[in-house]
């Protein structure tokens, strides 16, 4: 009987963030225990300087990036462009990733 193991493929992760971090400590104990096998978490991106969540990245050896929004609207498009420039940095793409939005308090713009 042929073998019913479905071989996927490595998805590398990024997860912004704005708060605590609960969502994300769920998430990256999925992966340590190996609830999830085939994926990491490459970068957290907070836009608040102060989030608990960017600890939590540290503690798992994550890179945890800071991109203020304070002073900027809800939605803007400049923000999201320099957004998206980083998850580029640590090789996260909507084409060959997956981007979380993990207690992430703002509102990505129509052309992210």
């Amino acid at each position: 009987m042929p073998s019913t193991h479905i071989t996927r493929p490595f998805v590398p992760i990024a997860v912004l963030v704005s708060g605590r971090g609960s969502n994300l400590e769920a998430i990256l104990e999925a992966i340590d225990k190996k609830y999830i096998t085939n994926g990491a978490v490459k970068v957290v991106i907070s836009n608040k300087p102060d989030a608990l969540a960017l600890d939590i990245a540290r503690k798992h050896n994550v890179p945890a990036k800071v991109l203020d929004d304070q002073g900027l609207p809800k939605i803007s498009w400049e923000y999201d462009q320099k957004t998206i420039e980083k998850l580029h940095e640590h090789g996260v793409t909507p084409q060959e990733g997956l981007i979380l939005l993990a207690g992430y308090f703002r509102i990505l713009s129509p052309e992210f």
